[in-house]
């Protein structure tokens, strides 16, 4: 579950992780600040097809519009293709499905209306 604009208090806590989407079939993920590759998270995330493990994308542009809780949208289904970094990991993941380009871009835009 991402929220790719992140809010104050969120930047505040040092929780402004880079998430995004880098086109229609690929996204930039970095997991929590304690998270290593060579911790079980990270080898949870890098290692999930040898493992039989699916993961899942759910994301919304921000956590609050105008004081409204904002719902998360399911992307679908990833597949690792890299990770680089420790404490957090940045992970490149491949889309098994295209986001059509309509949602790409209200995800990509951000509340400034720049990429």
């Amino acid at each position: 579950f991402v929220n790719l604009f992140k809010d104050e208090e969120a930047k505040e806590n040092k929780l402004n992780y880079q998430d995004y989407f880098i086109n229609n079939s690929k996204f930039h993920w970095q997991s929590q600040n304690q998270t290593s590759q060579s911790s079980p998270t990270g080898q949870n995330l890098i290692h999930h097809v040898k493992n039989n493990k699916k993961v899942h994308l759910f994301v919304r542009r921000e956590k609050k519009e105008e004081g409204v809780v904002m719902p998360f949208y399911y992307v679908g289904e990833l597949e690792f293709v890299s990770a680089s970094g420790n404490k957090p990991i940045s992970i490149e993941w491949n889309l098994k499905k295209e986001i059509p380009m309509k949602l790409l871009n209200e995800f990509t835009v951000n509340n400034e209306g720049r990429y």
